[in-house]
């Protein structure tokens, strides 16, 4: 009897230690993420525009919201939206300009315990590229989301270029567990 029991037991604290390990898995990483600005694409002439490219950290509750806000409303000066999100808190900012073409978002940057603490597991690059775009829900040529899911990712660095056709990864990422 005392076998058997021990046999059980074996079984429960395995199927425990399994399950956790699932779980452990899915938690967010942090990531150095580079961005980068095609230049050829976005500013032929030579010449880089001023412009921003917002990093969010989004939970699960919220990635609807994000695939549908509007991405001239959102990049209209005193946009309600954007401004619900502050900088350093659910927001990072990169400014670009003249000269300026690659900036990263440390993986130790404070920005990422706070998106942890919030339960985030997508980033979501957000480009205010000159001209008007198209309004589309989802990924669109200002906007493109990835998953920050640990089993998603061999490293520990995320590569993106932003181009006239939006943000666009150049990381490889793994395949997205069923």
């Amino acid at each position: 009897m005392r076998t058997c029991a021990k046999g059980v037991l074996f079984i429960i604290v395995a199927v425990i230690s399994l399950s956790s390990a699932g779980c452990a898995n899915k938690s967010m990483r942090a990531m150095d993420v580079a961005v980068t600005l095609d230049q050829a694409s976005i500013a032929p002439g030579g010449n880089l525009p001023f412009m921003d490219v917002d990093l969010i950290g989004v939970a699960p509750d919220n990635v609807k919201e994000w695939n549908e806000v509007k991405m001239n409303d959102y990049w209209q000066a005193g946009s309600t939206f954007r401004a619900r999100y502050p900088v350093g808190e659910r927001r990072y900012t990169m400014s670009f300009g003249q000269g300026q073409a690659t900036q990263t978002l440390s993986k130790k940057d404070p920005i990422w315990a706070k998106w942890k603490q919030m339960g985030v597991k997508r980033l979501f690059v957000l480009a205010n590229l000159p001209g008007r775009h198209d309004e589309k829900e989802g990924d669109s040529d200002q906007r493109h989301s990835w998953s920050l899911e640990s089993y998603r990712w061999n490293g520990d660095k995320m590569d993106i270029t932003i181009s006239q056709s939006g943000p666009d990864l150049k990381t490889a990422m793994n395949p997205e567990k069923q």
